[in-house]
């Protein structure tokens, strides 16, 4: 509960608390174990799910990691290990970490969170990629051909 008066409280999220005062109000939010276990297993598996991919997915990027948008001196191209299925594994991962945590919350107002969120990293996914195009002209387009975004298969 502290974690959500400091959400609240930082400047970034006060627009978004404004927009949605039940997730800001910790006296507003549904207990985590008065949701139906489905939705409690369900929760906890993509939350989980999504810290384990991040945490994969920035381990394999190693050096070329950055939390801005752009080119490390020396940058390599990264397709092996779990960029060799998903381009955008890290992005994945918040997901899933942001669908699991919202779906705790039971409330229709965290979909508008969740979906500005989701809005936002494809922003950046997609000014990523045209960095990456760019600098990686031959490679990065043929990397595309063989992989998806966001979801094996899917997109």
């Amino acid at each position: 509960l502290l974690s959500l008066k400091l959400l609240a409280s930082n400047h970034f999220f006060a627009p978004l608390c404004s927009l949605t005062p039940q997730i800001c109000n910790p006296e507003k939010l549904t207990s985590f174990t008065s949701l139906p276990l489905f939705l409690q297993i369900t929760s906890s598996i993509l939350t989980i799910s999504g810290l384990i991919v991040a945490i994969i997915s920035r381990h394999t990027l190693g050096e070329n990691w950055s939390g801005k948008i752009d080119i490390k001196k020396n940058h390599k191209l990264i397709t092996t290990g779990i960029y060799k299925h998903i381009r955008h594994p890290i992005y994945t991962g918040v997901i899933l970490m942001a669908a699991g945590t919202f779906l705790n919350f039971n409330l229709p107002s965290a979909a508008i969170i969740f979906l500005f969120i989701f809005t936002l990293l494809i922003y950046k996914l997609k000014k990523e990629e045209d960095l990456l195009t760019k600098y990686f002209p031959k490679e990065y387009p043929e990397y595309k051909r063989h992989t998806k975004s966001l979801i094996p298969f899917l997109f």
